[in-house]
């Protein structure tokens, strides 16, 4: 059997076949099912397969590896025995270390993040992963922030696409080695007055004050542009977030009326608690904190610059006009200066994920993220929206590697979620 060689450290594509039993046949005794090897020889297999994909791993993310896989084979043994025989196969290593380099699991569902990259959710996603016909990858990209060693609050000049290939390559690395060909679609933030609802305040503020918010608008426009001219060769498909901002709002007019954007703190936690609003009770009791705390630095700066603000925007509509940028800019003013009602926002963005994760039902997709963090507000949106009546821990919803670390040749060191943040 061959495999397709992808290589995530330096971001090429290595396509041509591999043969299973050349890679190991000089240090690897033969076998047929990997049940039937002890712990060291596991261990040895694994390694030999991380450095076929130019990734380095210590003894002790081996140990954990191991103890993981022996608890994701109980599960799948216990749920389909026809999944358990694919990933016993010698076969199915290739693929599993192409995933286990992208995501960092835990055995316990305690694990800071609630039941995020649990055991449980590596299980189920193997399953649907290999008894899909069609696979179709699908998720959201951040702003492309720059270091803030190199330029704080602001967003990259150019798009390091080298990076981008990384997370492309991981795709792959996995789905192409379990035969499947994957669909998959990025959608990413072009200026208009709804991506406001994603920026950190600090990113607007610093643009605000300089008076360049037409150089922010022009940036977003401009990434939008690189990252779908380099996917169109790949066959990636990159759609604007804007389209999924307006079913939100719709959804939100819908269900709470025209009036929702005055909705008040008391008038949510009534539809929490006393209708029992499922949505409305993650947004009272889990996203309004967490828009809370965001919006403070938004909050600092109005308190501070009460003189400042009107003449700062006057400055940057002026700004603007060199580059018909004028009514974006000052539409993007007014919402993101004068928006502050917390109860609306925390409503907007539980709905935001939720209906992503109901989208993600109906159109039977993988859910992979990889976005600047995740909240328990957003990943209880989503086992509510994915399929209310499941265990949480079996939602297939992963989290890619986030650490630090400025080393990207071990498994420990490496870092998806924020592609663009790479360090060489």
């Amino acid at each position: 059997m061959e495999f397709k060689k992808y290589d995530i450290i330096n971001g090429s594509w290595k396509v041509d076949g591999f043969s299973f039993d050349k890679i190991f046949s000089n240090n690897i005794p033969s076998y047929k099912r990997l049940s039937d090897l002890n712990s060291k020889v596991w261990r040895e297999l694994l390694e030999s397969i991380f450095n076929f994909i130019w990734v380095e791993v210590d003894k002790n993310s081996l140990k954990h590896i191991v103890s993981i896989s022996s608890h994701v084979r109980k599960i799948i043994k216990d749920t389909d025995k026809e999944i358990l025989d694919v990933i016993d196969s010698p076969n199915f290593l290739i693929p599993y270390a192409y995933l286990l380099s992208w995501f960092w699991f835990t055995i316990s569902e305690n694990n800071g993040k609630n039941w995020v990259n649990s055991h449980y959710a590596l299980s189920k996603f193997i399953i649907e992963s290999i008894k899909k016909h069609k696979i179709d990858v699908s998720w959201f990209l951040c702003a492309h922030r720059e270091n803030k060693e190199i330029k704080k609050h602001s967003l990259v000049e150019n798009i390091n696409l080298k990076d981008y290939q990384r997370v492309i390559n991981l795709i792959y690395g996995y789905f192409k080695n379990i035969w499947k060909d994957p669909n998959i679609t990025f959608y990413h933030l072009i200026w208009d007055e709804n991506w406001l609802n994603s920026a950190f305040p600090n990113i607007f503020i610093n643009y605000l004050k300089k008076g360049e918010l037409y150089k922010m608008s022009l940036l977003l426009d401009s990434h939008f542009e690189q990252i779908k001219k380099y996917s169109d060769t790949y066959k990636i498909k990159i759609k604007p977030v804007s389209e999924h901002y307006k079913a939100t709002i719709k959804f939100l007019k819908e269900k709470y009326g025209e009036t929702v954007k005055n909705i008040s703190y008391d008038e949510l936690y009534d539809l929490a608690e006393e209708q029992n609003d499922k949505i409305a009770e993650i947004a009272y009791y889990m996203t309004y904190d967490d828009v809370k705390r965001i919006q403070h630095s938004l909050d600092e700066f109005k308190k501070s610059n009460k003189d400042e603000i009107s003449k700062l925007s006057k400055i940057n509509i002026e700004n603007a006009k060199k580059f018909w940028k004028e009514e974006v800019v000052k539409k993007a003013i007014d919402i993101f200066l004068w928006s502050d009602n917390l109860v609306y926002k925390s409503l907007y963005e539980t709905v935001f994920y939720y209906l992503w994760w109901e989208k993600t039902r109906e159109q039977n997709w993988l859910a992979l993220w990889f976005d600047r963090d995740h909240d328990l507000f957003q990943t209880e949106a989503f086992a509510y929206g994915y399929k209310p009546d499941i265990m949480k821990s079996m939602v297939p919803l992963l989290y890619a590697r986030r650490t630090g670390k400025k080393s990207i040749n071990k498994i420990n060191e490496l870092s998806f979620r924020q592609f663009w943040h790479f360090y060489e």
